[in-house]
């Protein structure tokens, strides 16, 4: 399976981050490599540039949204946590559509906090 991009990854974060339990950014690759079934050739896989692993960059692409989208935080480098406010809409997303959505949780944080968007990456 082909290492899925940053934007498919926010939700599984969300979901794995959902505990409100501080996670390691390498605990959370290590759950992505799991959940996907990751091989260790494809974890292995290095990003054009040779200078980072795609899967580490992909995660790390995901959190840094996350982070500024306001729905997790960065108590110090290299660990996430998911904030109350996103926590709060994902239990009610559950409770009362049977799953959370990205899209949901995006759209909620930029109504509450009238929130920019940001430009989309450019294609490489």
């Amino acid at each position: 399976m082909a290492i899925p991009d940053y934007g498919t990854l926010m939700l599984p974060i969300l979901q794995f981050l959902s505990d409100n339990n501080i996670k390691k950014t390498r605990e959370i690759i290590n759950k992505i490599i799991q959940e996907y079934e990751i091989t260790s050739d494809e974890a292995k896989e290095l990003i054009p540039s040779g200078r980072a692993k795609l899967i580490d960059n992909r995660v790390g692409w995901a959190c840094t949204y996350l982070r500024k989208y306001r729905l997790i935080s960065s108590p110090q480098r290299g660990q996430n946590q998911i904030i109350q406010f996103s926590l709060q809409l994902h239990h009610s997303q559950n409770k009362n559509s049977g799953g959370t959505n990205v899209a949901v949780l995006v759209n909620q944080m930029r109504n509450y906090l009238k929130f920019k968007p940001i430009p989309p990456l450019p294609n490489r």
